[in-house]
């Protein structure tokens, strides 16, 4: 993954996907960026798929994203309701006068 996020940095991001945070970690700017990772890396658990990101841990990965540019957050497989709310949550506290958010 580390050569991945190195050969991609120079380039220009549109989307990015379950990588999301090591992309801010290593100064990315996700500035226009469309989000939509997993909720971490499945687990085989008792013979059902689990996901470990909590929508808590989730919802504080998408406050970094939004903090590095990104325009558009939201989540793809493992990501529950429950995700999408927190992340609502966070992004509200998160506002600053001037940006545009939607009340949903």
């Amino acid at each position: 993954m580390s050569d991945f996020l190195e050969m991609i940095k120079e380039r220009p991001l549109v989307t990015y996907g379950a990588v999301g945070s090591l992309m801010v970690e290593r100064g990315f700017d996700l500035t226009g960026c469309l989000g939509k990772p997993n909720a971490g890396s499945p687990v085989l658990v008792a013979g059902t798929t689990q996901w470990p990101v909590t929508p808590q841990e989730f919802a504080t990965e998408a406050s970094m994203w939004v903090e590095a540019g990104a325009r558009v957050v939201g989540g793809c497989c493992g990501t529950t309701p429950l995700h999408a709310a927190a992340i609502s949550q966070a992004l509200k506290r998160q506002a600053t006068p001037g940006r545009n958010q939607n009340s949903g």
